[in-house]
């Protein structure tokens, strides 16, 4: 209704609309989009979720931190007397306002609510972004960081969705929440407006280019920026028709690399290197397995000795995030150009530990990932977290990425199940609790990354209790308090846990090694090994 009552004012161009969003915004312009309203030109959704549920309970484990205290601010504003605004209006008599207040009333509690839904609602596809997708049928720009602290990477799902769109624009790389607004892309969703919006060929306004970069600056913590020029512009001037014959001759997908340490100054967004691909993962990517071995090893030849190594439940992780002073989402510095972290480590006998050999060569990850176990435990049910990080020479590590699973909902629903894209229904009628004294094979999958591994440099999988792993999510523990039932997982060739992850070959990548810290939405610390704990 919005769309349609905006595109009827004689003041709007060509009687059409553009819908721009980053966050809830952005999850609003793609419901937008899948409504498919008649005047709509286009959208550009970023920092955007999968799906509302899962986004609540990532992997079927509840999310008490980030998304609970969102939840619970929307229904604080939505109260009586949620907003100054509100109250100043009944207070300056209002009498409407008044009369529509007294039906907040009966506003549910959200947050009791989205915590009662312990298993995926039949009717959450209506509101599944990864299924709305298909019913988009103008021109998209899609964007959004692999390590976004506040709605993660799972959007990445959506990618390969817009069936019916005309055309589709992504643009991905490792950073934060609000990075869709940094220079590193406001003159890419600016040219896509322009392009299909407002018709003409991009060019930005003059005192806009004189007087933005210090604005931007200010904003997101640093000295100086600079904006990308009028590249279509620049060749076509004002040919609009051999601008988009160009434009949509690009390849569509657009990934920067190491955000952070590319430009002038440390933590300042832009990316040491980028690629532009045809699809994502690229059409030449190839998958790399290694298999968890004894001594904390992965290795590429699937061990021929097999064991079982044990960690207990570790009751404090879930409350734990990995920001130094971040108590509340409200407090956390989300536009400092460095982060300081107090990224803890699992006590020994809390986690296990397997690190690859050294890279004899560079490398370059660039796709989802999965984690095979072969898992038991004391209990009938257990939250995992599978963490994925860079192990530099240097003595550095750097995060790149997590997965969670509720063992309980492993079973996969091979619907939407799709290599290493995992889909499951959460559906209470497919919950298998764990058995007793025997292992069950479980795949969790680990979020599409981007990121450069460099000769020398080893891969290490975490696998723990939901937590410490990440900005501003927290996680509530299976377990009652007191509670600390000891896991399993084997491996070997009976039962052959493992890791799969995506490469893409021949790429050159420079040779500079970023700092600790510089890498937006990266924690890094100084590596200390563990040894695991080995069992029956």
């Amino acid at each position: 209704d919005v769309v349609e009552t905006v595109a009827r004012q004689p003041w709007v161009k060509h009687n059409e609309v553009g819908v721009l969003g980053l966050s809830y915004s952005g999850i609003m312009t793609m419901y937008t989009g899948a409504m498919r309203p008649p005047s709509l030109a286009a959208i550009v959704p970023q920092s955007i979720i999968a799906d509302p549920w899962v986004q609540q309970w990532p992997g079927g484990v509840y999310n008490d931190g980030f998304v609970k205290q969102w939840i619970a601010q929307r229904e604080a504003a939505s109260a009586t007397d949620g907003t100054s605004w509100v109250t100043e209006r009944v207070d300056g008599g209002d009498e409407t306002c008044e009369d529509n207040l007294r039906l907040r009333s009966q506003n549910l509690e959200f947050v009791s609510f989205a915590r009662m839904l312990e298993a995926r609602p039949a009717d959450a596809a209506d509101r599944d972004l990864r299924l709305l997708a298909r019913q988009v049928e103008v021109p998209t720009y899609l964007t959004g960081a692999f390590q976004d602290e506040q709605t993660g990477p799972q959007f990445i799902d959506l990618i390969d969705n817009f069936d019916r769109a005309p055309i589709v624009r992504v643009g991905l790389w490792n950073g934060r929440h609000p990075d869709g607004y940094t220079p590193m892309n406001i003159m890419r969703w600016f040219e896509f407006l322009e392009l299909y919006v407002n018709r003409e060929v991009p060019r930005l306004d003059p005192l806009v280019r004189a007087g933005a970069p210090a604005q931007f600056a200010a904003n997101f913590d640093v000295e100086d920026v600079e904006l990308e020029p009028d590249r279509l512009y620049d060749e076509f001037g004002d040919d609009h028709a051999a601008a988009l014959d160009a434009y949509e001759a690009q390849d569509p997908i657009r990934v920067v690399f190491e955000s952070g340490f590319g430009e002038n100054e440390l933590g300042e967004p832009g990316g040491t290197f980028e690629l532009t691909m045809s699809e994502w993962p690229a059409p030449d990517t190839a998958t790399r397995t290694w298999y968890l071995g004894t001594d904390g090893s992965l290795t590429e030849d699937e061990p021929a000795r097999g064991g079982v190594d044990t960690y207990d439940h570790d009751p404090d992780a879930g409350s734990k995030k990995f920001l130094a002073g971040s108590d509340d989402t409200d407090g956390y510095p989300q536009f400092d150009a460095l982060w300081d972290f107090d990224w803890t480590r699992f006590d020994e006998g809390r986690s296990l530990e397997y690190l690859t050999e050294p890279f004899d060569q560079d490398a370059l990850l660039a796709g989802p990932g999965a984690v095979t176990l072969h898992f038991g435990s004391e209990a009938v049910d257990a939250a995992v977290q599978v963490t994925l990080t860079e192990v530099r020479p240097d003595g550095v590590e750097v995060l790149l990425t997590s997965g969670w699973l509720r063992m309980s909902a492993r079973a996969e629903d091979d619907a939407t199940t799709d290599e290493l894209e995992i889909g499951r229904t959460f559906a209470a009628g497919d919950d298998q609790p764990l058995p007793d004294d025997q292992l069950v094979e479980a795949r969790i999958p680990l979020p599409s990354v981007g990121a450069p591994v460099r000769a020398g440099s080893q891969l290490k999988i975490e696998i723990a209790t939901p937590g410490r792993n990440h900005a501003t999510w927290t996680f509530e523990s299976l377990h009652p308090d007191g509670e600390t039932p000891t896991h399993r997982v084997g491996h070997g060739p009976d039962t052959p846990s493992s890791v799969t992850l995506t490469f893409l070959p021949d790429v050159e990548i420079p040779h500079a090694v970023p700092p600790c810290p510089s890498l937006r939405g990266q924690a890094c610390r100084g590596f200390e090994p563990s040894t695991n704990r080995t069992g029956q």
